[in-house]
């Protein structure tokens, strides 16, 4: 029976008296999930439940799962990972999103209520009546609740019914373990003395090392975590993955001066600096602290050093820019237009009338023709900020004109500006 039939089947149209029974012993305002394992077509069904204020029970099931069907069966909820698994029924929305790990499930009136599939979500809960299998087929698959999933559990065991010998030591199934115990029988034999393990806390990697290497499944545990370490190191400073260097070394040169992360900012330096990496008295100095501090000061040094020169770059292309700008100035009436001769005169601009012209890249524009900023000014006092201006090269129009605070200005100074737009347009057509 696959699931489309269950739909049909009246067995599958209510919740069972024994999930009834157990919710009504957990009482909980946050949302919990009980898995009942139903005979009929061997499937898993998990229901999400909770109390309202330790009173009104809120049950409802929420995923179907079978070894014969892949992916989940869903209706009408949404899980979020924010703060623990949560179910929330909302009917009334009609359109799928995804926000901020929120999905929502879409469906129309003619489908409200039918089954439909998703790709694989986790969500924990456990079965409640697991005695059940035992009269099915998989009554000798030796599944034990450490094994993870029901569902997937089986899907294994009828791909290979090898994994009944771990489930029988709580072990999820695992083809890397399976290839690894049917070539080599001392391996199963290793498997087997550590069977009261709680395998949960290992992975298959950390498994067959452990054997490999003649480690406890501990040391191989804190073994790939160290190799993890070093790999972030690797993957982060592409200057040294070409290098013959046991990563490891890396990682325990760190636990042994407890350094941590300082060693990525220490590397950054080396580079910064052009340091060979390929020396080791470079990549493992004898006196991290003493060399840490003497090459970040030294990469703080140069970089300052470069920084200064790039600015005092760009203020020289900042004037000449202004210069070619400044045929753009006018004096008429009540206001006039400046152009900025410094990228300090933006910065004053953008500090008195409390806007953004002194910051966000503006004088970068000027300085590669992008745009370029005016000043409008009163001409009884064309010292004091007044109005600020953005001119769009390409456009060939304003693009913003704001006042203190990002305020509009008086429809008279835009009328002004204007006209000003228009003489600006004029000399780029060269006909003014």
């Amino acid at each position: 029976m696959n699931l489309k039939q269950m739909e049909c089947d009246a067995n599958f149209l209510h919740i069972p008296v024994e999930v009834y029974d157990y919710v009504g012993l957990h009482k909980s305002n946050q949302t919990q999930y009980v898995g009942w394992y139903q005979i009929c077509g061997n499937v898993l069904r998990i229901f999400a439940y909770r109390w309202r204020k330790m009173q009104n029970l809120e049950i409802h099931e929420v995923i179907r799962k079978s070894p014969d069907e892949e992916g989940l069966v869903y209706r009408d909820m949404y899980l979020t990972g924010m703060s623990g698994w949560k179910v929330v029924y909302k009917p009334e929305r009609k359109k799928s999103q995804s926000w901020y790990g929120y999905i929502y499930y879409d469906y129309n009136e003619e489908d409200y209520g039918k089954w439909c599939y998703y790709p694989k979500i986790g969500i924990m809960y456990h079965v409640i009546n697991p005695e059940a299998i035992k009269e099915t087929e998989y009554k000798y698959c030796g599944w034990d609740p450490k094994c993870g999933d029901l569902i997937e559990y089986m899907r294994a065991w009828n791909e290979n019914p090898a994994v009944e010998y771990f489930g029988k030591m709580g072990l999820k199934p695992s083809k890397s373990l399976l290839n690894k115990a049917k070539k080599d029988k001392q391996f199963a034999r290793f498997l087997w003395e550590h069977r009261e393990t709680d395998w949960r806390y290992y992975g298959p990697r950390e498994i067959i090392y452990a054997y490999d290497k003649h480690m406890t499944l501990e040391e191989a545990r804190d073994f790939m975590y160290e190799k993890h370490q070093a790999d972030y190191f690797c993957r982060k400073f592409g200057a040294i993955k070409g290098l013959k260097i046991d990563r490891l070394k890396i990682y325990h040169y760190c636990k042994e001066n407890g350094i941590g992360r300082a060693y990525g900012d220490y590397l950054s330096a080396l580079v910064g600096l052009g340091y060979d990496l390929n020396d080791t008295k470079n990549l493992f100095p004898k006196n991290f602290r003493r060399m840490h501090d003497l090459r970040i000061n030294q990469y703080d040094a140069e970089k300052a050093k470069k920084e200064k020169k790039a600015r005092k770059k760009f203020n020289r292309d900042f004037r000449n820019a202004s210069k070619k700008y400044r045929q753009y100035e006018l004096k008429d009436g009540a206001y006039c237009i400046l152009i900025p001769g410094s990228v300090k005169d933006l910065v004053a601009e953008g500090e008195k009338l409390d806007h953004c012209v002194g910051k966000m890249g503006y004088d970068a524009k000027m300085v590669n023709g992008v745009s370029f900023i005016a000043f409008l000014r009163c001409n009884n006092n064309p010292g004091r900020p007044y109005v600020t201006i953005e001119f769009g090269m390409k456009e060939k129009r304003i693009l913003q004109i704001y006042g203190k605070h990002d305020s509009k200005p008086k429809q008279e100074v835009i009328d002004w500006a204007k006209d000003w737009e228009q003489m600006v347009k004029d000399r780029m057509k060269g006909v003014v």
